[in-house]
């Protein structure tokens, strides 16, 4: 998160806090924006105080909060990025920051009525991964396309290893009788 910590059970003063925390953000933001290359995103997996948010949106900085961390660790594979727990381990240590070629938020329409926000960061290296969306018809008919979809993936996955491991160990196909025959 990107937020101004206070101490709890402690009275003060509110206006030498309000600064402090301005500071403290200010600061924050600053070490963002001075990786290089700049970065276009940045994704947070906890909030990020109105301040912080303002600070980077001056900066030109698209801010996505309130992610899970499994939905980061997917787009850490696919853009080849670095997940960094603190602003502080901006500073202290090399990070990668992740790439993709495009970058835009696509809005779907439900059956339901329902409206679904999807994040697409195109353009990433393809043998990382990829997403399908599946849509039309109803929800049964999409969980059933969804499973036959994951078996399709496993088995050309394992199709993939296959052909990998004979080829590491020099495996030929068998010769047909026909071939035999003509040598």
């Amino acid at each position: 998160s990107i937020e101004y910590q206070r101490v709890e059970n402690k009275f003060s003063s509110l206006e030498p806090q309000i600064l402090q925390e301005e500071e403290f953000l200010k600061k924050n933001v600053k070490k963002i924006s001075s990786l290089h290359p700049k970065p276009n995103v940045v994704i947070v997996e906890k909030s990020v105080s109105r301040l912080a948010q303002n600070y980077l949106l001056e900066k030109g900085i698209t801010l996505v909060y309130n992610v899970k961390l499994c939905v980061m660790e997917r787009i850490e594979r696919l853009t080849q990025g670095s997940i960094v727990p603190s602003i502080d381990n901006i500073v202290s240590g090399p990070i990668t920051l992740g790439f993709c070629h495009n970058f835009k938020v696509c809005h779907f329409s439900l059956p339901t009525g329902e409206n679904k926000t999807l994040l697409c960061f195109d353009g990433c290296a393809q043998h990382l991964g990829c997403t399908i969306v599946l849509r039309g018809g109803t929800q049964t008919e999409l969980m059933k396309i969804k499973k036959i979809l994951k078996q399709m993936i496993i088995a050309c996955y394992n199709s993939q290893l296959e052909i990998s491991y004979c080829m590491d160990e020099f495996g030929m196909p068998e010769s047909r009788a026909d071939d035999t025959l003509t040598e």
